[in-house]
């Protein structure tokens, strides 16, 4: 599985929801569509990260194994975002 391209913004794009109180409504996108919309702004920032984390994750997963030790907390989590075996 591909994840859409691009780098992924979080961006505040109004007020939305019934009665007085109307909650913020975030969406990320990547300049080119949207990837999630209607969220808290940490929850759009946070999945906004997501594609660098992966890669982060890859990159260190790749070092602790070749240190020898123990990385399959974060070859599952890797397997859990892409729907793959690395």
């Amino acid at each position: 599985m591909k994840h859409s391209p691009g780098k992924w913004e979080a961006e505040f794009v109004g007020h939305g929801g019934p009665g007085d109180n109307p909650e913020e409504v975030w969406e990320v996108n990547n300049g080119h569509a949207r990837i999630a919309e209607y969220m808290t702004e940490a929850d759009a920032r946070l999945i906004a990260a997501a594609p660098e984390l992966l890669a982060a994750l890859r990159s260190a997963v790749a070092i602790i194994e070749s240190m020898g030790a123990d990385a399959s907390k974060g070859r599952a989590a890797i397997a859990k975002a892409t729907q793959s075996n690395i």
